[in-house]
């Protein structure tokens, strides 16, 4: 009897310490922020978010809902084989699995990809998170999907109509989108191109309580925490970023080329 409650223990904290070394990926309400960068001016913006779970087939899958052209996907999630899948034309199929290692491959979206590597890092606010690292060094994150789009690589495309990924940029995580016109014409960034500094306009006084610059990648490479009117540029490589400002009244979010 003693024998079989050590077993049933040292099962239970087996279980335990396993889930708690993968950070999940779905829960209701989380959200994935995304910019799309088009060689005219503008682009847009769109949410992913997971809204409600649903029965299929007999197991619980999460609905993500696209802000963009009503778009939508279901997936499951296993946290203890570490594993994501998705459904099509009501056969499941795998669409990430986390519990892979180094030298072994991974399908997606049609490539079989080795994992070159496994690290742990920061993203989006979000800390310590175990990424694998694929061949031409995407990175699949715990808890993200993709470093660079998330999990949009689970919406049919014709849906999202993305004419190819390098314009799609995943900016944050769990920020609403949507602000009045009035803060998002009060607030401006100018030169565009910059240089060296970046100067905020903002011509109606509102509260402005942090600003982060993001790389393409969506790799956080300047954060000012106060109300600052200039940003200094000058360390930083040369390319597209993107300038998170947030207000007392959301966060709005601008494309700047670094020259």
């Amino acid at each position: 009897m003693k024998r079989l409650f050590l077993l049933l223990l040292f099962s239970l904290l087996s279980i335990k310490g396993f889930s708690q070394d993968y950070t999940p990926m779905f829960e209701i309400g989380k959200i994935w922020n995304y910019y799309v960068s088009f060689d005219t001016p503008g682009g847009y913006y769109f949410n992913l978010t997971v809204t409600e779970t649903v029965e299929i087939n007999g197991l619980t899958y999460y609905h993500i809902e696209a802000s963009h052209n009503n778009c939508e996907t279901y997936l499951r999630e296993d946290i203890y084989e570490k594993k994501i899948y998705g459904i099509w034309e009501g056969e499941e199929y795998l669409h990430y699995d986390f519990s892979l290692d180094i030298g072994d491959y991974i399908w997606i979206n049609g490539w079989d990809m080795e994992i070159t590597d496994i690290g742990y890092g920061d993203f989006f606010g979000m800390e310590n998170l175990r990424y694998l690292v694929l061949e031409y060094q995407y990175k699949l994150i715990e808890g993200i999907g993709f470093e660079s789009i998330g999990i949009a690589d689970t919406f049919e495309f014709d849906c999202l109509y993305f004419p190819y990924l390098e314009i799609l940029h995943l900016i944050n995580m769990n920020q609403p989108l949507g602000l009045n016109d009035i803060t998002l014409k009060t607030i401006s960034i100018y030169p565009n191109p910059a240089r060296n500094h970046l100067n905020i306009r903002n011509t109606n006084s509102i509260q402005i309580n942090s600003i982060r610059i993001y790389d393409v990648l969506g790799r956080l490479v300047l954060s000012e925490e106060e109300n600052v009117e200039i940003i200094d540029l000058s360390h930083l490589n040369s390319g597209v970023l993107f300038v998170e400002i947030e207000t007392d009244q959301g966060v709005i979010i601008k494309k700047v080329v670094k020259e």
